[in-house]
């Protein structure tokens, strides 16, 4: 009897001494996940010691601490001088989750085998925040915190197109949404690890006209409103005062139509353009919402079955570190290929030396890998009980790899550059590659290996020289024969007249994607014109931030990028707003306008309509603006039309100035 109770003794102090190592492991990937918008782990893995974490602390009460993290949403925010701490005026609860149909078939006998009607929803992967309205007019944003206590994150939340910042209801009103990064935005950034880290580093940024290039979305999913009966009723409400709702959403009831609609929408997420992690099934009766409540934690109504995030293992073969066009080196794993997600992964991206450093990768580790937001290959973690013997810590070379200039590192950034900008082969390809492609000058067959032969050749030294080759050079190339060379000549013959918008962004320019490109053709008549803004002219553009403005204003100031336009210049590219003839005969010849609102149709159609009658859309009202064609929940643009007796018309004003 003695030996057993010191038997029971042993077990009890190894659940006390577990417990502790799983509050604090877990207590840090909260802080890393909510504070650092880093995932050091995978959803599984964070999941698994969640889970078993309270069943220890079930088992074993006597060592529940107050402060577990089974006993609190989401971690304790930190605050910068402009984030301030807001108190939620209800907490905002997390979910609990099922991860197969039995989870979601237990959860469903709470209900006591009563048939109820359920919403289910998609499971937007990005960050919860809370809006609130008063006098019809947006006023504040609040991060969701620790559920308690958020960050106001206002000004960056007003840079979101798609939110109305006012409404047709005069009562106060707090609605909740997940912001989120889009797929097709988050391709055109580096140093994110995913869309959800970038829209939450997104959130944070102190200058907010950055804040909008991110171009962030959001959907609402709830709102309080006591006359109504069901949530559906509610999401309704909020679609006639414009919010923006996710269209997946359906009635369900019972076990067979939720399971259904979870197995739709597994295979349907991978062709939308924003990440979803799983299914939110909510009762619909906002009284039996009510009556059942919820816990600390969770709402006892509504449960979020997840949707299995694929990984898998392999091995690293090599890591190789790529230069960009801007010198910026990115270390990438190449892998022994592998299954993933339906496509082979052979490399991930590693993203800076600080991830190397954090990570521990090593050439020869076994790691587990996964596609961060279903696109992008991402190494979840290594695993070193899988280490080979032998292996070398990865070190950065001193000297770039490509030219031998040594490497720089500024101050406040983790990217390590090449600083070789004119001579550097490997950012010289990059650029050229950059200007060939299909949003820039569109160069068809211009690919990688030819670029990489033309340099290697000594036959182009940047973009200019592409327009000096001729039949013989491209001849003497390995591939190529009389017709394949004659079209690649007729191609970069052909990109000569592309829009302003595609050279601005050919050039590649810091921080200047393809839409701050459109908005700066829209706003000046050529390259020329453009090198002469100043910053602080550029910053007046709705669209383009301080520092992009000072990225532009750098760019025409170096005289080396002042050489290669004008060498373009000498090449005939069109470096000036091309206007056709019917643009030159048309009625709206010289006048400027600025679209706002929503319409039926969209606005490119507009601005096409526009255009072909020979006037220019810009995008920030002034005193020299013509025209604004107003759609319906106009905001602050109308405001100003007014103050500066600018005629306003609707579209189909705007279609009969033009008959």
């Amino acid at each position: 009897m003695k030996s057993k109770n010191k038997g029971l003794i042993g077990v009890s102090a190894e659940a006390k001494n577990r417990i502790e190592e799983l509050s604090k492991q877990i207590t840090a990937w909260n802080k890393a996940y909510y504070e650092l918008n880093q995932s050091e782990v995978s959803d599984q893995v964070y999941d698994a010691a969640y889970r078993e974490l309270i069943d220890l602390e079930t088992k074993y009460p006597e060592y529940k601490k107050l402060n577990s993290p089974t006993q609190s949403v989401g971690h304790q925010i930190q605050t910068n001088k402009q984030n301030n701490k807001v108190e939620h005026s209800r907490q905002m609860l997390s979910l609990e989750n099922a991860y197969n149909f039995n989870e979601l078939e237990t959860w469903l006998k709470r209900f006591k085998g009563e048939e109820k009607d359920f919403v289910c929803e998609l499971k937007i992967d990005g960050l919860s925040i809370s809006l609130l309205y008063e006098d019809g007019h947006f006023i504040k944003a609040i991060t969701r915190g620790d559920g308690f206590i958020g960050e106001d994150v206002t000004a960056n939340v007003r840079t979101i197109k798609t939110l109305p910042l006012e409404i047709a209801y005069k009562q106060p009103l707090e609605v909740r949404g997940e912001i989120f990064m889009s797929y097709s935005v988050f391709k055109t950034l580096d140093g994110f690890a995913n869309p959800r880290n970038a829209a939450a580093g997104s959130l944070k940024l102190l200058d907010t006209n950055l804040c909008a290039q991110r171009h962030l979305s959001i959907f609402i999913y709830e709102t309080f409103k006591q006359s109504a009966q069901s949530h559906f009723d509610n999401l309704e409400f909020l679609k006639t005062l414009g919010f923006p709702i996710n269209p997946a959403n359906r009635f369900c009831s019972g076990l067979q139509q939720l399971k259904d609609f979870c197995l739709e929408y597994d295979e349907k997420r991978k062709q939308l353009d924003y990440p979803t992690d799983g299914i939110v099934i909510k009762l619909d009766s906002l009284a039996f919402q009510r009556e059942l409540g919820a816990t600390n934690k969770y709402p006892r109504w509504a449960i979020a079955y997840k949707f299995s995030a694929e990984e898998t293992e392999t091995q690293i073969i090599d890591i190789k570190l790529e230069i960009g066009r801007t010198g910026a080196l990115t270390p990438t794993a190449h892998l022994r290929p592998v299954q993933l997600a339906g496509t082979t992964v052979s490399k991930a991206s590693l993203h800076n030396a600080d991830q190397i450093k954090n990570l521990d990768v090593r050439i020869g580790d076994f790691v587990l890998v996964r596609k961060a937001g279903e696109i992008i290959p991402e190494i979840v973690k290594i695993l070193p009980e899988k280490r080979p013997e032998n292996t070398q810590v990865f070190e950065y070379p001193n000297y770039c790899p490509s030219c031998g200039s040594e490497l720089e590192q500024k101050e406040k950034e983790v990217i390590i550059r090449c600083p070789n900008i004119l001579a550097c082969p490997a950012q010289i390809q990059r650029k050229i590659e950059h200007w060939a492609g299909k949003q820039a000058m569109d160069i068809h067959g211009l690919g990688t290996a030819i670029v990489e032969q033309l340099i290697e050749n000594n036959l182009i030294k940047d973009v200019a020289d592409l327009y000096t080759l001729n039949l013989e050079a491209i001849l003497a190339l390995d591939g190529f024969k009389e017709k394949s060379a004659q079209n690649l000549i007729m191609a970069i013959q052909n990109s000569k007249n592309r829009s302003l918008a595609r050279l601005i962004y050919g050039l590649g320019i810091r921080h200047t994607g393809f839409n701050s490109a459109k908005l700066l053709a829209q706003n000046y008549n050529s390259l020329l014109e453009l090198s002469k803004a100043s910053p602080e002219e550029l910053c007046n553009i709705e669209g383009i931030g301080e520092i992009t403005a000072q990225e532009i204003n750098k760019f025409f100031a170096e005289p080396s990028n002042l050489a290669l336009i004008e060498k373009l210049q000498k090449a005939e590219i069109q470096t000036e707003y091309k206007i056709t003839e019917s643009q030159i005969f048309g009625k709206f010849m010289g006048k400027s306008f600025v679209i706002t609102g929503t319409f039926e149709i969209s606005r490119e159609n507009i601005q096409e309509t526009i255009e072909k009658a020979g006037g220019k859309v810009v995008s920030a009202i002034s005193a020299k603006t013509n025209y604004l064609v107003c759609g319906e929940k106009a905001g602050s643009k109308l405001e100003k039309a007014q103050k500066l007796n600018i005629q306003i018309l609707s579209f189909d004003d705007l279609e009969q100035l033009i008959i």
